[in-house]
């Protein structure tokens, strides 16, 4: 599992991999301004669980390389991290022009965050396959409570991991109709369905990656978790992650320039599987007129009033009202 003697950060890697789909957290900071006696969770900054666990990792790293068990840093693609370096570069000057300053430079800090991620994975204390089987095992646990929550229709209890509440009468909560009823989404422990498919969406194809590997151990156990993938990405109802996923298999198609008999063998083979889970699961109808819908139903409406919203932001301030501060302004 572990090259050399970095336990502690390796075992803290892990542990972020792991729980970075918890919800548990702890309000650090919210402006004072809610007219309305509301929250707006978009203007607040949270420590989490998994923060704490990234964080670990970094200075667990970073002692081994101050006590010289770590010989050279990792910087990867050198073009890709100057890039990198060039971003965090705007994101910091944005800060000048935010109404909430002290907002807008907490979320700068979670780019901070993101770039320690990115030096841990480079590192070769840690093997790659490993960090790849944690965050599937993730997925499949967030399957199966996404899968509970949608049979069920409401949550299942487990708050102290950062559950949503979830009914098909709680205000706030994402919902199809289905016949004259309402269901809920399913989120798992994150904080919406378009988070968890997304998530899950990135474990499918991970897993498609890895299956001449996975293959070789457990087999079948690896094949249900790949079916819970599939399961809660079709119940999780996320347009975006459709699209974002057909954008992606179209980039792979023609970069590797994939022959036609093998692409319409796997492109089939995954159109019936997706037809079949819609029919076995009963949400077929739901799921055609959520996806014919996507230009023409409320959802979209308020998202193409938010591009009017920012049109006019950005002719207002062509160089941005600083991170976290779009509801504010």
């Amino acid at each position: 599992f572990i090259k050399g003697t970095k336990f502690n950060s390796c075992l803290f890697l892990l542990l972020f991999i792991f729980t970075f789909p918890f919800q548990v957290r702890s309000l650090m900071y919210t402006p004072e301004l809610f007219l309305t006696g509301h929250f707006n969770p978009f203007v607040s900054f949270f420590l989490y669980l998994a923060d704490l666990f990234l964080l670990l990792a970094f200075f667990a790293w970073g002692w081994a390389f101050f006590r010289d068990e770590i010989h050279e840093v990792q910087w990867g693609n050198l073009q890709f991290t100057l890039l990198l370096f060039i971003f965090f570069g705007f994101l910091l000057s944005s800060v000048s022009v935010a109404g909430d300053w002290w907002l807008s430079l907490l979320l700068v800090l979670r780019f901070v965050e993101w770039f320690m991620l990115y030096l841990l994975l480079l590192q070769d204390f840690v093997r790659m396959l490993v960090v790849a089987k944690v965050f599937l095992l993730s997925m499949g646990m967030q399957s199966l409570l996404a899968l509970a929550q949608f049979f069920l229709q409401h949550s299942v209890g487990l708050s102290f991991l950062g559950e949503p509440l979830l009914s098909p009468t709680t205000l706030g909560v994402a919902k199809i109709d289905l016949l004259t009823s309402k269901i809920i989404r399913p989120y798992g422990t994150f904080p919406h369905a378009n988070v968890l498919a997304g998530a899950v969406g990135m474990a499918g194809v991970l897993f498609l990656a890895l299956w001449p590997v996975l293959k070789k151990n457990h087999q079948q156990f690896w094949i249900i978790l790949s079916v819970g993938f599939l399961l809660t990405f079709v119940l999780a109802f996320s347009r975006g992650a459709f699209v974002a996923l057909l954008l992606a298999a179209i980039i792979y198609v023609i970069r590797k320039k994939v022959p036609t008999r093998r692409l319409l063998l796997y492109g089939g083979s995954f159109v019936l599987l997706l037809i079949a889970a819609l029919f076995v699961l009963g949400v077929n109808d739901a799921f055609f007129t959520r996806v014919t819908g996507i230009l023409s139903d409320s959802a979209a409406q308020e998202r193409l009033e938010y591009l009017s919203i920012s049109s006019k932001m950005l002719q207002q301030a062509p160089w941005g009202v600083g991170l976290g501060n779009f509801s504010l302004h």
